[in-house]
């Protein structure tokens, strides 16, 4: 899995989003649609402190989530091959 490659972050970041939803890819759909200043390629020094505030919770938390998304993904990469 290559960090650099944006769509594996995008990827990343929305799975991030999704745990705030239990995985509900529709929900996660929703609130991403509602949001008004929201843009994937914005990097996690914006959308942390703007998700988190949108999901409220903290930017700790959601970071924290964020690693562990990043760690599943990088795990789920290897068992495919």
């Amino acid at each position: 899995m290559d960090i650099n490659n944006v769509y594996v972050r995008d990827a990343i970041l929305y799975y991030t989003i999704q745990q705030y939803f239990n995985c509900n890819d529709n929900k996660t759909s929703q609130f991403i649609a509602q949001l008004d200043h929201f843009n994937y390629r914005s990097g996690l020094i914006h959308n942390i402190p703007y998700l988190s505030l949108q999901l409220h919770v903290s930017e700790k938390d959601f970071y924290h989530t964020y690693q562990e998304s990043r760690r599943v993904s990088k795990h789920s990469q290897k068992t495919l091959y």
